[in-house]
C-alpha cells in the first residue's frame, strides 16, 4: 500500500495500466535462476530485453486480452512501451529512467524496508537465520525481486474478486485500513495472525471513500462505485458516520482465505529469494 499508488498516479489513476506496465516490464528481464548466477550483472543493459506478447500478459495477469490490448495499446502512445516487430512488447529506456518511475521505486523500496522493520518489530525473523549480505533495497536485482512479489500480490489477490483488480486493490486497501488499530501491536498482531481468530467488528477501524482514494491514489468516484457494489455483495458493512469495515464473516471468505495462504507462500519465497541474492538485512536498522 505503500508502493502501489506512486504506480497508479503515473498510470492516470488506473492501477490495471499500471500493474500491466510493471509486468511488461518484469517480463523483459532475466528470471531469478540468472539473477542468482549472474547477480547485478544480470540487470545490465547489455543483456538485452526479452519481448513479452499481449497473449502471455493476460495469461500471468488472468486477464482477458482484449483488456490487456487496450492497456498496452495506451502505453506505447504514451511512450512508455514500445513494439519489438513481431516478437513483443518491451518497456522504453525514456520509461524507466522517468521521475515517476523513479519515484515508484524509491517508494517500493522504502516500503519494503518499513514492511520489514515492522514485521520484526513485532517478532517475525524475517532474517531466516541469515547474517546478511552486501545487496540493499536499492540494487536492481532485489528491486526485480520486490516488483515480483508486487506483481505476485495482484496475482493472488485479484482471484477471490472474480478476476477484476481494480476491486480487488480498493478492497486491500480498506482491509489495510480497517486492521491498523493492531497492525503493528505485537500481542494483537499475533493474537489475529491465524484465520482461526479474525479481530472482531469492532476493532476494525472504518475508513471513508475519501480516505481509501488518497491511500489508493483511485479517483474518489472510482472508489464509491466499488464500495456500493462490495457493501452490496456483503464483502463490506457501513459503520454509521464513520466509513466501511470489511466485516469479519462475509459470503467471500472462502476465496479470501486462499488468496491470504497465497499471499504468505510468496512472501515466505521472496525472503528466501532475497536470502539467496545476498540481501543486506542490516539495513533495517537505519529506516526511518
Amino acid at each position: 500500500m505503500q508502493a502501489i499508488p506512486a504506480l497508479v498516479r503515473w498510470h492516470e489513476g488506473n492501477p490495471v495500466r499500471g500493474v500491466i506496465f510493471l509486468a511488461i516490464a518484469q517480463a523483459n528481464r532475466p528470471r531469478f535462476a540468472e539473477l542468482v548466477r549472474l547477480g547485478t550483472d544480470a540487470m545490465m543493459p547489455e543483456n538485452s530485453q526479452k519481448p513479452v506478447s499481449i497473449g502471455s500478459l493476460a495469461q500471468s495477469l488472468d486477464q482477458p486480452k482484449e483488456t490487456v490490448r487496450r492497456h498496452v495499446s495506451r502505453l506505447v502512445t504514451l511512450g512508455l512501451c514500445a513494439r519489438q516487430r513481431n516478437l513483443g512488447y518491451v518497456v522504453t529506456e525514456a520509461a524507466t529512467q522517468s521521475p515517476q518511475f523513479v519515484e515508484f521505486a524509491a517508494a517500493t523500496s522504502l516500503g519494503f524496508l518499513r514492511m520489514l522493520r515492522d514485521l520484526r518489530a513485532i517478532g517475525l525473523d524475517v532474517a531466516g537465520g541469515s547474517t546478511g549480505g552486501r545487496l540493499m533495497a536499492t540494487d536492481p536485482a532485489v528491486q526485480h525481486v520486490i516488483f515480483d512479489f508486487l506483481l505476485r500480490l495482484v496475482e493472488s489477490g485479484a482471484p477471490p474478486h472474480d478476476g477484476d483488480m481494480l476491486r480487488a486493490y480498493v478492497f486491500s486497501a480498506i482491509m489495510w485500513a480497517n486492521a491498523r488499530p493492531y497492525t503493528h501491536d505485537r500481542e494483537g498482531a499475533w493474537k489475529y495472525a491465524t484465520l482461526a481468530q479474525s479481530p472482531p467488528d469492532d476493532l476494525r477501524l472504518p475508513v471513508t471513500n475519501l480516505e481509501v482514494s488518497a491511500i489508493t491514489g483511485v479517483p474518489r468516484e472510482t472508489v464509491r462505485r466499488h464500495v456500493l457494489a462490495m457493501v452490496a455483495d456483503r464483502d463490506l458493512i457501513r459503520v454509521r458516520g464513520r466509513g466501511v469495515i470489511n466485516p469479519t464473516v462475509s459470503p467471500r471468505d472462502g476465496r479470501l482465505h486462499e488468496a491470504g495462504a497465497a499471499v504468505t507462500s510468496r512472501f515466505m519465497q521472496m525472503l528466501g529469494d532475497l536470502r539467496r541474492l545476498g540481501f543486506d538485512y542490516g539495513a533495517l536498522d537505519s529506516v526511518d
